[in-house]
C-alpha cells in the first residue's frame, strides 16, 4: 500500500541521514558546531526546503518558532540564514516529556542530553533567536496568527498534536507548518498525531 511505500522511504532517508548526521550541518567555515554539540538531527533536505520556504517569503511578516529545538543545529543553521527573520525555539531542555500507547519508541527522558545552557552557547551571536523553556503550547510567546514557519520536532503523539492544534490557526496566510517526524518508523504517534 501507500503507507508502507511512504514508510520504507522514509527508513531508507532516515539510514542516509544518521549516516550523514554529523555533517548535516557545517558553519560557513565548514566546520563542526560547537566541538560536536549542536548538529541538526533533521535531514539536511528538509533543512533546505525550509530554508527555500523562508527565502521565498523574505518580505513575508510573521516570526519562524520551532517546538523540540534539542541541541540548536536547524535553528541555528535557519537563523544564520535569514537573519531579517525573529525566530523562536521551545523546548524543555530535559528531554521528552510523556508518551502514550500510541508512541511506539520515544519514552520520556529520551533526548536529554540537552541544556538551555548549553543550547544558548551554540546560539551565541544570533539575536534574531529567543528561547523559551517549557512544554509548548503552554509556554507561547509568539503573538497569535503571526507565526509564518513552524518547525514541529517533538516526535510524541500528544506533544506533536497539540503543537499542531496551537499553531494551525496562528499561521500566517500562506505559512508553513512542517512536522519533522511524519511518516519516520521510530515516530508512529507523530505521524498519527498529522
Amino acid at each position: 500500500t501507500n503507507f508502507w511505500r511512504l514508510t520504507r522511504q522514509a527508513l531508507q532517508r532516515n539510514r542516509l541521514s544518521a549516516l550523514c548526521k554529523k555533517s548535516v550541518y557545517r558553519t560557513a567555515e565548514n566546520k563542526l558546531n560547537y566541538e560536536g554539540f549542536g548538529f541538526a538531527i533533521t535531514s539536511s533536505l528538509k533543512l533546505k526546503n525550509m530554508d527555500s520556504f523562508l527565502a521565498s517569503v523574505k518580505d513575508a511578516s510573521g516570526v519562524a518558532i520551532e517546538v523540540g529545538t534539542f541541541q540548536g543545529g536547524s535553528l541555528k543553521y535557519l537563523a544564520e540564514r535569514h537573519p531579517y527573520r525573529q525566530f523562536i525555539g521551545y523546548d524543555t531542555f530535559v528531554g521528552l516529556m510523556q508518551e502514550t500507547e500510541k508512541d511506539n519508541v520515544h519514552k520520556i527522558g529520551h533526548f536529554n542530553n540537552t541544556s538551555l545552557e548549553s543550547v544558548q552557547k551554540v546560539l551565541e551571536g544570533l539575536p534574531n533567536i529567543r528561547l523559551v523553556q517549557g512544554v509548548y503550547p503552554v509556554c507561547e510567546i509568539a503573538p497569535p496568527g503571526e507565526i509564518v514557519l513552524a518547525h514541529i520536532d517533538v516526535d510524541l503523539y500528544e506533544a506533536t498534536l497539540s503543537s499542531l492544534e496551537h499553531i494551525a490557526p496562528s499561521m500566517v496566510k500562506g505559512g508553513r507548518i512542517y512536522c519533522d517526524d511524519a511518516f519516520v518508523p521510530t515516530c508512529f504517534g507523530a505521524t498519527l498525531a498529522m
